[in-house]
């Protein structure tokens, strides 16, 4: 089940086994019948189908989707930064947990949140 405050427009999601590109209206009906609305969970296969490869550049930033040992999709991003002397001033890059994401509908709102444009998938 889908909530509709979870949806935006241009998500994807499962109705009856139909892949359902979200609308206005179908937001407005998921108000009204939420239970219709299946999410669809992250897989290697839909983030391929996404585009994602290794990792995703944008700007300074670059940002992964990998799964932890449990099954959970992380969205994580990568900074760069020189070491302390300490540590021999070398460069040094550390990933940081942004979101553990389950669905493909989540995926494309932090994807848009991020980049403004809208991550696209092809079903196909």
């Amino acid at each position: 089940m889908i909530k509709a405050n979870e949806l935006r427009i241009g998500n994807n999601y499962m109705v009856g086994g139909q892949l359902i590109t979200a609308t206005a209206e179908d937001i407005l009906k998921c108000r009204a019948r939420p239970t219709l609305r299946r999410p669809i969970p992250l897989t290697t296969e839909i983030l391929e189908k996404c585009g994602f490869k290794d990792e995703l550049i944008i700007g300074w930033y670059s940002y992964i989707v990998r799964s932890d040992s449990k099954g959970n999709w992380l969205f994580c991003v990568n900074y760069t930064h020189d070491a302390q002397k300490e540590d021999g001033g070398k460069i040094v890059n550390e990933w940081y947990l942004i979101y553990t994401i389950k669905y493909l509908h989540q995926l494309q709102n932090l994807y848009h949140a991020l980049t403004g444009e809208e991550l696209t998938y092809n079903a196909q």
